[in-house]
């Protein structure tokens, strides 16, 4: 009976343990039910809008277009359904180049009782060019930060998808329309007719002045924006103007068309301080002068020889309100139009410098330039009939308003990206050929002290039995040398290097920049980062018109992208409007980043040009009077300098003209060689040197098409095929250098891009350049022939620095300072010309 019960009990004890665990089990399973139920917020996603919503060549509309490497914004509208309120946050994700998510999140507070429980919201994202991550991803956050599930399309949803995908441009141009009526005839550009038009196809984008972002980094992908019949008070806050004057201010070019509304613009400061006329008092004009023939192509009214002279353009079709304007003194001011006998005309039309960007003014809507307009359709014998203007004279317009390239023949459509090389300098190639070197030799030394040194040694002292202890110790040794040789290398802090490119009028010191930064750190660590305004005085962020952000990838033709993944990335925030980055981690690698400046510069750059007449200066050397100079008062050598100026602007004024290919004919690239810092080189005269590079000699009929850019263009295209630039030339005794490193060449070829002939692909073809992720170095619209451009290279970052914390620190940033020749700043000077 004993061994009965001892043999019955483990039976019992396994049915008791069997019950148990499926007791546990069950309540495990419940447990993990109820905390793997996502909470649901009773909160409706209404729409997401990504991008803009173009029309593009051949095609129909598109619900979202993005431009990779840019700011993308994300409109996201939420309502509250059967809840009171809801407090918590909204994060919109997306992988970086490096493998990492970077996110934006927006504060959100709902309440029934307040705007019926809706509410717009406006995230940030660099959309890359992966097609995978093309869709947007919402995650929706209570005050836990815990995601809880939103309603989208009556689905039930953690995490948020758009439905579209958005259709990517990359050397394309966007031009976006805020006008509040439809006369602007924009959509004509991306007409499919018009397919091989212009060098680049136009996608074109209506968005009201109310919705415009409130940042000027929303409309970073977009080139031009037209604003007809403007009046401030279509903005609904003062921040979306603020926004739109920034992105004037960073390179955009905007078209403000007014008349009856004229006035207000005039007591709107941030939009008076940048127009390029005074405006007058609205008037009523039968018609506009010889402007829209020259402008438009619209042909004239047939005539006797003998009466020609005597024809004044037709009357409009209706009387239209114009404004009497009148070029501002200040600033660089271009008029499209000459009339002598209505000078109020001559100034219909204009253009100024504001920043790196440009403001045109037209005082007259383009609502009535496209309407009222006769298409002129007359004979001596009939009488003018009333056909208006086809949408091929607003193309005519828009193509000389904004300088648009007309498409290149027997090109290969192919475009060869420049971005690579732009990133050249902060790639800390230098530290990788050391790597190699020392590994190299690493390996070499082990083998050799590990086998012949120490088995040499053994034999010596009859140790053979300690053979492998010895070869232990050689291991160790070995490896404890390698890691500190290793960690030397790589440093033991933060390490950056550093490519500025500076943008600033002459004898002035308020500045605009962009900057590529690459910082490596000695240890896995996790970092804020932030760039300043006032690298000197700024130490903690705020709202700011700087922003940074990951250093975009250049991506191949179609737009798509390669990149390293982790199996478990790390997440870090991105805020830009108060241009940081935060808790961004470092794995003892590189990450490369990008900004936008704008502040002060230590110093200024002066200069007094004026231009030679043509008819004064056969065979001359210079385009400018004897006693044209410039002043370096920089605290750095301008080294490599080369003076740009264009004879022809694009549009002639007292042709209307318009003049595609400059670089052959009338605009000139003159190096200048060094700048010393403190001093003043005079470009009214140049030394008779001969030109070794290209073999032309000053005896020629015409020495100055010696310096026109298509043959500078040359050289640096030779430059950038380099794998060594163009130190392989020599330097011929009394001359200055100006041999380039790739780097340099190709941020040439990046400002005067629109101007670049085609050059010779590995096939022998021509092929064009790509914009890509370079579009803001473009100075097309600044060279022109009141202005000139001196640009010169310096050994030195600059005024722009990024600066760093250990993240989530409450602690002043501490800024990192570029190591010992590892920066390089590109200066752009525009000097004003006297004719």
């Amino acid at each position: 009976m004993k061994h009965t019960g001892i043999a019955r009990t483990p039976r019992s004890f396994r049915r008791q343990r069997s019950r148990l665990q499926c007791w546990i089990l069950m309540l495990a399973g419940t447990v993990s039910a109820a905390s793997g139920a996502p909470a649901f917020a009773d909160v409706v996603v209404q729409s997401i809008g990504v991008g803009f919503k173009a029309r593009g060549f051949g095609q129909a509309h598109h619900e979202g277009v993005i431009r990779t490497g840019t700011w993308t914004p994300i409109v996201v509208d939420l309502q509250l359904e059967n809840a009171a309120s809801f407090d918590g946050s909204l994060r919109v994700c997306q992988f970086d180049p490096d493998g990492d998510v970077a996110y934006d999140e927006v504060p959100v507070h709902l309440l029934a009782s307040s705007g019926g429980g809706a509410g717009r919201y406006v995230l940030y994202v660099l959309p890359s060019g992966i097609d995978t991550d093309r869709q947007v991803r919402l995650d929706l956050l209570d005050e836990n930060r815990e995601a809880v599930t939103a309603l989208y399309n009556g689905v039930p949803y953690r995490t948020v998808r758009t439905e579209d995908i958005p259709h990517i441009i990359t050397d394309e141009i966007l031009i976006l329309d805020i006008s509040v009526g439809s006369g602007a005839h924009a959509g004509a550009l991306s007409d499919p007719e018009l397919k091989g038009l212009f060098n680049r196809d136009v996608f074109t984008a209506r968005l009201a002045a109310g919705d415009l972002p409130e940042h000027w980094i929303g409309l970073e992908a977009v080139d031009y924006i037209i604003w007809d019949e403007a009046d401030p008070a279509d903005f609904k806050s003062p921040a979306q103007l603020k926004a739109l004057t920034d992105w004037v201010w960073h390179g955009g070019t905007l078209l403000i068309a007014a008349s009856r509304t004229a006035g207000a613009l005039t007591t709107t400061a941030m939009i008076n301080e940048m127009l390029p006329v005074d405006i007058g008092p609205p008037q009523i004009a039968g018609d506009l002068g010889f402007l829209p023939q020259r402008l438009m192509s619209i042909p004239m009214p047939d005539a006797p020889p003998s009466e020609k002279e005597k024809v004044r353009p037709p009357p409009l079709l209706e009387p239209a309100t114009i404004v009497a304007c009148k070029t501002r003194a200040e600033g660089s001011v271009f008029s499209y139009y000459e009339d002598t006998d209505q000078p109020v005309l001559g100034e219909l039309l204009t253009r100024r410098t504001w920043g790196s960007g440009e403001v045109i003014f037209l005082g007259v809507t383009l609502h009535d330039l496209f309407t009222k307009v006769p298409g002129i359709r007359q004979t001596e014998v009939f009488p003018l009939e009333n056909a208006r203007v086809q949408p091929g004279s607003a193309v005519e317009f828009f193509q000389r308003v904004f300088f648009l390239r007309q498409e290149l023949h027997n090109v290969d459509p192919a475009s060869e990206g420049v971005y690579p090389q732009v990133q050249a300098p902060i790639n800390f190639a230098a530290n990788s050929a050391l790597f190699l070197i020392l590994s190299l030799m690493l390996i070499i030394a082990y083998v050799g002290t590990a086998t012949f040194g120490s088995w040499h040694l053994l034999k010596q002292r009859g140790w053979h039995r300690h053979s492998w202890t010895a070869f232990s110790a050689v291991a160790l040794a070995s490896s404890f040398l390698s890691v500190l040789i290793v960690q030397s290398v790589r440093g033991f802090g933060q390490t950056v290097e550093q490519l500025s490119i500076i943008d600033v009028n002459a004898g002035e010191i308020r500045a605009r920049g962009s900057a590529l930064f690459g910082l490596k750190t000695g240890t896995h660590t996790e970092l804020d980062l932030w760039l300043p305004a006032d690298p000197l005085m700024d130490r903690q962020p705020g709202t700011t018109s700087c922003m940074l952000r990951p250093a975009p990838v250049a991506t191949s033709v179609d737009g798509l992208e390669s990149r390293t993944t982790y199996a478990d990335p790390e997440r870090y925030n991105l805020a830009p409007s108060n241009a940081m980055i935060e808790g961004v981690s470092f794995r003892a690698t590189l990450k490369k980043l990008e900004g936008r400046w704008t502040g002060q510069i230590a110093g200024s750059v002066e200069g007094r040009l004026q231009r030679l007449p043509q008819a004064s200066r056969p065979g001359a050397e210079s385009l400018f009077t004897a006693d044209s100079a410039v002043t370096n008062k920089l605290p750095v050598d301008l080294v490599k300098a080369y003076l740009f100026y264009a004879e022809d602007d694009h549009v002639l004024p007292k042709t209307g003209a318009f003049i595609d290919q400059r670089g052959r004919r009338s605009l000139y690239a003159i190096p200048l060689g060094t700048i010393a810092a403190g001093t003043s080189m005079n470009v009214g005269t140049f030394p008779h040197l001969h030109d070794v590079r290209r073999g032309l000699q000053n005896n020629e009929p015409n020495p100055l098409h010696k310096y026109l850019l298509v043959e500078e263009h040359k050289r640096w295209n030779r430059s950038v095929r380099s794998m060594i630039g163009s130190l392989t030339a020599e330097v011929p005794a009394g001359q200055f250098d100006m041999r380039l490193e790739p780097f340099q060449a190709t941020l040439l070829l990046a400002s005067t891009m629109e101007e670049v002939e085609p050059r010779t692909n590995q096939w022998g073809q021509p092929s064009v350049l790509s914009r890509q992720h370079v579009r803001h170095l473009e100075l097309r619209q600044a060279l022109r022939s009141d202005t000139a451009i001196l640009i010169g290279f310096a050994n030195d970052p600059g005024p722009i620095r990024v600066a760093s914390r250990s993240a989530g620190s409450q602690r002043d940033f501490r800024v990192i300072e570029p190591r010992e020749g590892g920066s390089w700043t590109m200066y752009r000077v525009r000097i004003p010309v006297q004719r």
